[in-house]
Formats: structure tokens, C-alpha cells, sequence
């Protein structure tokens, strides 16, 4: 899995609203940008565990802002 958000280029016009809930669920994968309120991808998950944690934030995001590539890492 690798987890995706808006690239940095196009985060402003992204449909996150900074709910909070990729970084608590995934704090070593998702950071938020201060600059314009959004929360993004920073570190690909790699381990099982890391994967299950990105899975949980992309399923549980309010707004879909997380995807997948769909490959392994």
C-alpha cells in the first residue's frame, strides 16, 4: 500500500479539512502544513503494522482525501 494525499503542489485546492485524524492514527506517516491547514503524506508506510495504520486513517477519513496506489510500498 502506499498512501497518497494531494501532492504538495495541488494540497491547496485539496479536500482535506484538517480533521486531525490521519495524524493521530499514523503519526510517523501523515504531518499537517501549518501554511495552509491541511494534513499530508510525508512517509510511506512499510511494515504490516505501518500499513494497517495508513488503511485505518485512509478508511476513516471524513472527507476521502486519503487513496492508494495500490502498490506494496
Amino acid at each position: 500500500m502506499r498512501a497518497l494525499c494531494e501532492s504538495p503542489a495541488s494540497r491547496a485546492a485539496s479536500s482535506c479539512i484538517d480533521c486531525g485524524l490521519c495524524p493521530s492514527t499514523a503519526p510517523s506517516h501523515f504531518r499537517r502544513d501549518d501554511e495552509i491547514g491541511q494534513s499530508f503524506v510525508f512517509r510511506q508506510p512499510e511494515t504490516a503494522e505501518e500499513i494497517a495504520l495508513c488503511r485505518e486513517a485512509l478508511e476513516g477519513c471524513p472527507t476521502e482525501s486519503i487513496g492508494e496506489d495500490g502498490g506494496d510500498t
